[in-house]
């Protein structure tokens, strides 16, 4: 500890401080090793420990003498089940990940990360030291997380060990802009940080070193579990994924380094290369024939608790769950309930007791809203198991329950059976918007059928079967007699135009005639396609001299106007017949017989008369 107190003093030479660092060998080697790992690449190797001193600077070596002081003299004791060589294996994986990340990031200098990493955990070994049996009892039944443990910390103790951590290096001397991301790397998600600063680049720094550690110590079987995060935190530091495996090679090679030079057991593991293609291919498997989110776009997952820890605890256990997926996170019921209106989310977990609305009340609330009851709803509370207990929730809304401390296996089953009843839902309501749409869209077919099957096919005017269907019903619904007209429109030439300018043309005219026609009728009028060259309109309440003047006036419409297409103007040779009468006078078909005879006799004067004025020029 002398070399501590001499760093504290202003006026310390690096002669006095080199002086005080040999009288302990253990220590020389160890700030050698360390000095060497910092030097620049090339430059002749640190022999003399001034040189060292003089190198790593006054916080670092205030820091390495520290930990190196705390490791030789805490190697055990008397707190049961906390493991003391894990945790300084741990400790020295985390600070040679630190100082190597730190030697490609550039975030930091290189000694003073190595300190970093080595000293960023020590709260957890001050709570075991001063709460030894408390600490192990806690640790006995082993929380499922970093975050979890330090919500239990927090209610035995009144602090956490990253709080204690921040504390202890404060009070050793460690700058303050080194202490803030320590207080607080493991209650920060990447997602949220913001790499231009500096602080938050130190945070990930942390995070991913940390992330390395916990590789280092897993067993086998679980180590595949954090190698996503590894890539994804390197992403977010600028470390491209190729680098990643020949990085962790190395920081893995002097750990084995460190842990010898401090007689700590290190682990044995493979190449970071075969690690990653396991879990690739792990990855693969596992996800093979397992259900998507219930849509292409990400769940939306809203934890409403004023714990601000236990927010921190579920986001990152939920992470694990979905690694994709839209966080939101509201601190007490009023504000959930805003949210949960404005951002719809698939799944909510909300605490029982909460200020501004309980988690009841906000249960009740949304099931009473058409969104509120899409929602999937997992109630929270820290109370004993209850039958009344359940009972309410369930009465509320909620669709399961959850106690505390949330223990991840759990929470993780949960969640999986939540997310299997989330897409069963959304695929019922896909599938009801689907036979909506095919609902709409036959409604829209059978109009369109209804259309053609009413509707001449070419011109749009009625078929003649609907016309005079229309007349039937219009008589049928007449409180007095009224007078019907049928008035047959025959182009005479339209069998001449198809055979010399197509038949193209020819369908030309018949739409021009209908539309010339079909415009000027009145209310109880009815123009139908009667055969291929002949119209019939139908009319009530005409007289027999405005039934006259109408197929006069519709002839001299039509001979007079030139059809066709572009510059293809044609001439028609029409006749316009016409038969009146009452519908208890023979009815309609009559009434059809009457101005079929009435064309015929038209078209048979028009032969006449065109046969006699050939004999007169012979």
């Amino acid at each position: 500890m002398a070399v501590v107190h001499l760093t504290r003093q202003e006026n310390v030479s690096f002669a006095q401080l080199a002086k005080a660092v040999n009288a302990d060998p253990a220590l020389v080697a160890r700030l050698l090793k360390l000095a060497n790992g910092c030097r620049i690449a090339g430059s002749r190797p640190i022999v003399a420990i001034q040189d060292a001193v003089s190198l790593l600077g006054l916080t670092a070596l205030r820091g390495l003498a520290l930990g190196f002081s705390l490791l030789n003299n805490n190697r055990s004791g008397v707190c049961t089940n906390f493991n003391y060589p894990v945790f300084w294996s741990k400790n020295l994986a985390r600070a040679v990940a630190m100082q190597t990340l730190a030697g490609v990031t550039h975030i930091l200098p290189r000694e003073e990360s190595f300190t970093l990493g080595l000293l960023a955990h020590m709260g957890e070994l001050g709570l075991a030291s001063v709460y030894p049996e408390e600490y192990s009892n806690l640790l006995e039944n082993k929380p499922s997380s970093m975050e979890e443990l330090s919500h239990q910390e927090v209610q035995l103790f009144d602090i956490d060990h990253a709080d204690l951590t921040a504390e202890m290096l404060e009070d050793w001397g460690i700058p303050a802009v080194l202490v803030a991301p320590v207080r607080c790397h493991e209650k920060s998600l990447a997602p949220q940080l913001d790499t231009n600063s500096r602080s938050n680049q130190l945070i990930l720094l942390l995070m991913l070193s940390g992330c390395i550690a916990d590789i280092c110590l897993l067993p086998e079987n679980q180590r595949q579990i954090l190698v996503t995060e590894l890539l994804s935190l390197g992403r977010k530091l600028a470390i491209p994924p190729n680098e990643v495996p020949d990085l962790c090679d190395h920081i893995v090679r002097d750990w084995s380094d460190w842990c010898q030079l401090f007689h700590v057991q290190p682990q044995s593991l493979p190449p970071f290369s075969e690690l990653l293609n396991s879990t690739q291919s792990l990855t693969e498997s596992d996800t093979e024939g397992t259900t998507a989110p219930p849509t292409a776009e990400k769940m939306r997952v809203l934890v409403v608790e004023d714990d601000r820890s236990m927010r921190g605890l579920l986001k990152a256990l939920l992470a694990r769950i979905m690694p994709d997926f839209d966080y939101r996170e509201a601190e007490n019921g009023r504000q959930g309930l805003e949210l949960a209106m404005k951002e719809h989310p698939h799944l909510m977990v909300i605490d029982w007791f909460m200020p501004e609305k309980n988690g009841i009340e906000l249960i009740r609330r949304l099931r009473e809203t058409e969104q509120g009851r899409r929602i999937y709803i997992l109630m929270l509370t820290g109370m004993k198991q209850d039958e009344s207990h359940f009972i309410e929730a369930f009465e509320a809304g909620a669709d399961d329950f959850l106690t505390k401390p949330i223990r991840a296996k759990v929470l993780a089953a949960k969640i999986q059976a939540g997310l299997r009843i989330i897409t069963l839902n959304s695929e019922i309501e896909r599938n009801q918007a689907n036979l909506k749409r095919f609902a709409s869209e036959f409604s829209m077919l059978t109009k369109r059928l209804q259309v053609v099957g009413t509707r001449d096919f070419l011109t749009g005017v009625l078929a003649r079967s609907h016309a005079l269907d229309w007349l039937r019903k219009t008589v049928d619904g007449l409180t007095s007699p009224q007078t019907i007209s049928a008035i047959l429109i025959r182009l005479d030439n339209l069998r001449e135009i198809n055979l010399t300018r197509g038949q193209q043309t020819g369908d030309e005219i018949l739409r021009q005639i209908a539309h010339l026609v079909g415009d000027k009728l009145g209310p109880q009028q009815r123009l139908a396609r009667y055969s291929g060259n002949i119209f019939l309109l139908l009319a009530l309440g005409m007289n027999h001299s405005e039934v006259g003047a109408a197929a006069q006036r519709i002839s001299q419409t039509i001979t007079t106007k030139s059809f066709g297409q572009g510059e293809d103007h044609i001439a028609l040779a029409t006749h316009v017949a016409y038969a009146m009468g009452q519908p208890s006078e023979g009815g309609i078909d009559a009434l059809l017989n009457a101005a079929e005879m009435h064309l015929a006799e038209l078209r048979s004067r028009m032969t006449s008369r065109t046969s006699n004025a050939t004999e007169k020029r012979k």
